[in-house]
Order: structure tokens, then C-alpha cells, then sequence
């Protein structure tokens, strides 16, 4: 996907969920600025990544990542955030 798609991707993310409540978001290396990016501009609060260690990768014909990120976007303030 083109990466202008996801500002309005996470802009109707950040419309329907509700007040106070956070979403997670897998990305990889690549793609991490864009979203983040994406998420402050429309609104988010952006936590750090959480890094997700996938201990046995898909098999496949080229190699694949050991790990991907999930970033943490809040909406609002709750408690016990995890910035």
C-alpha cells in the first residue's frame, strides 16, 4: 500500500475508538516512521514499541523477520499507561 493511505487509515482508527482506551499496531523496521507519523498527526499518543520475538519465524523462500514491532497508540490518558 501506498504510504499516504494510512493517514486516513488511522485517522478513522482514532474516530471510532473511544475516549481513553489505546489500539495496538504491528509494523516491522520499514514502516515504523510511517506510523508513527500517522498516529501523532491524527492524534494518538505514541507509547514505545513493544518488540514482539517470534522464536520461530514462518518458513518461506526468502528470509524472515525473527522479530516485528507493535506500537502502542493511546487515545487520551489512562491509567497505568505504559510509556
Amino acid at each position: 500500500m501506498p504510504d499516504e493511505v494510512w493517514l486516513p487509515v488511522l485517522s478513522e482508527l482514532y474516530r471510532i475508538l473511544a475516549p481513553d482506551r489505546h489500539a495496538y499496531l504491528f509494523c516491522d523496521w520499514r514502516t515504523q516512521r510511517i506510523f508513527e507519523d500517522a498516529a501523532e498527526e491524527v492524534g494518538f499518543n505514541v507509547g514505545r514499541p513493544i518488540v514482539w520475538n517470534k522464536e520461530s519465524p514462518a518458513l518461506g523462500g526468502t528470509w524472515r523477520s525473527q522479530s516485528e514491532l507493535i506500537l502502542f497508540l493511546e487515545k487520551g490518558h489512562r491509567a497505568g499507561n505504559f510509556k
